[in-house]
């Protein structure tokens, strides 16, 4: 099964550095479909993230943080997805 992400570029975390995510004990191949960005985020957004990173997680890397620079493997797709999301701050397109 490939389960594909839609995600706008600008917003990349850490976690989506990964070929496979784990489901029920099972590793689910993850690809990546980029996207513009749709709306501007609030002003402070991201120093909201980077003050919880440093409250919270004592100034340790996580998953949720920004992923700075994009991977090769992370720019192409692999097959037809069986499974689509979309993390994006507004609707998906009717396709």
């Amino acid at each position: 099964m490939i389960v594909e992400f839609r995600c706008e570029r600008e917003h990349a975390r850490l976690w989506m550095g990964r070929a496979a995510l784990s489901i029920s004990r099972q590793d689910v191949s993850v690809q990546f479909a980029w996207t513009g960005t749709a709306v501007p985020r609030p002003a402070g957004l991201e120093a909201l993230f980077e003050l919880e990173r440093i409250l919270l997680r004592k100034g340790k890397p996580c998953g949720v943080d920004k992923l700075k620079d994009i991977p090769e493997e992370l720019e192409c797709r692999a097959a037809k997805a069986d499974v689509v999301n979309y993390l994006k701050t507004h609707s998906p397109p009717n396709d």
